[in-house]
């Protein structure tokens, strides 16, 4: 099994942090902070510091330590295979633009059902399904299949969220950090299908990107 340090060691690179910059953000100590990331600590000595390094990268403790997700944990645990998350809306592609938080915190959505939550696969209680669009946007997701979004997991480099840039409709594409200021994202880049070629798409300011939620999975067209 892969140790946690490695997981979190590449987890940082990928987000392109510095260890200080990490260690500040996590609100951890550097030198403790070079350990851990150095597979020089088995485990963190309280479950405080556990969640504060996993809620920095945006992980849940258990798949920080252990690779797996709190759901999966559960079942393993249980033995019987089953989710304590209630059902999950389903909602057409076309009303995905009116995802937009509303003041009281909840989100406007109208769903066409709901079902079962996938097995194994942790989402927090705004996640809804999705059906792919027509041009699906990307090389792997064709028209019909099912996506799980999740609009509270943060974006990881080079899986698929569904986003807008500025004004613009919704969009499926690939999430890719352009470049950085600071140890922080400063541009984005969303990688999508344009006519029959994958790879075009938006280079834009963070600012000017608005994350609906990252594709936590997906699975082929159900009846």
């Amino acid at each position: 099994m892969e140790h946690w340090s490695t997981r979190l060691a590449r987890r940082v690179l990928e987000l392109g942090w510095t260890k200080v910059e990490f260690a500040r953000r996590a609100g951890v100590d550097v030198q403790r902070v070079y350990k851990y990331l150095a597979g020089r600590v088995e485990r963190p000595d309280d479950e405080a510091t556990i969640a504060a390094l996993a809620r920095t990268v945006g992980w849940t403790p258990a798949y920080l330590m252990y690779g797996v997700t709190a759901s999966e944990r559960s079942e393993a645990a249980d033995h019987d295979g089953g989710s304590s998350m209630g059902p999950i809306p389903r909602i057409p592609w076309g009303d995905v633009g009116m995802l937009t938080t509303v003041a009281s915190g909840a989100k406007t959505r109208k769903a066409k059902s709901k079902m079962p939550p996938v097995p194994g696969v942790d989402v927090s209680d705004e996640a809804f399904y999705v059906d792919a669009p027509d041009d699906a946007n990307a090389p792997d997701i064709h028209k019909g299949d099912l996506l799980l979004c999740d609009p509270k997991r943060a974006p990881v480099i080079g899986r698929y969220v569904i986003a807008r840039v500025g004004n613009s409709e919704p969009i499926l594409a690939k999430y890719t950090v352009h470049s950085y200021h600071k140890g922080a994202p400063a541009e984005i880049r969303l990688a999508f299908r344009s006519s029959d070629n994958y790879g075009e798409g938006h280079i834009a300011k963070v600012a000017d990107v608005h994350i609906i939620g990252v594709i936590t999975h997906r699975t082929s067209p159900m009846i």
